[in-house]
């Protein structure tokens, strides 16, 4: 279980970008390819008719992952820790310490990267532990959304400093499905 308190977890990988070689050998600096423009476009769609209300949405730094959340139109915040090369514990951390008191939100919407974005989809569901630090098992294709609804646990008695919140997969989306 991990210590996020959010009612709402939506995590969207960043749409087909162009290759490493278009972007001066900064992987960061990647644009979005035309197809990643479409599927970013439709999967803005989909999540603007399903995004529930009060939700803080934080972005990479990367430029594909801008131009991902770029095409809901709506107020985001980027995070440098959130990274292509961000390991999973950098990401939990950055979540863990969002500035809730300036941005009170019930629900959240990360756009990111593999391996980091299928590795926190992976702690969501409470895979075994520990994962291994690139585990392609927890892949989630270019483009798509994962939205985690919370649950706790009936009878369940636990102290105030123990409370860690359940997750279960509520919708998967992928572009090529819209």
């Amino acid at each position: 279980m991990i210590a996020l308190d959010f009612q709402n977890i939506l995590l969207w990988r960043h749409a087909d970008a162009l290759p490493l070689s278009h972007s001066n050998s900064l992987d960061a600096a990647r644009p979005l390819s035309k197809k990643g423009l479409k599927q970013a476009e439709k999967m803005a769609d989909w999540v603007l008719n399903a995004l529930p209300e009060n939700t803080l949405i934080i972005s990479s730094n990367a430029v594909r992952a801008e131009q991902t959340v770029q095409s809901l139109e709506l107020d985001y915040l980027v995070f440098a820790s959130l990274a292509p090369n961000a390991t999973l514990d950098t990401v939990l951390d950055t979540l863990s310490n969002l500035p809730k008191n300036n941005l009170p939100a019930e629900n959240l919407l990360v756009i990111g990267h593999q391996p980091w974005l299928g590795l926190l989809a992976a702690q969501l569901l409470n895979a075994p532990q520990p994962l291994p630090k690139n585990a392609t098992e927890y892949s989630i294709k270019k483009g798509a959304v994962l939205w985690f609804k919370q649950f706790k646990l009936q009878g369940l008695r636990q102290s105030t400093a123990q409370k860690k919140h359940l997750y279960r997969l509520h919708a998967a989306q992928v572009p090529s499905l819209i």
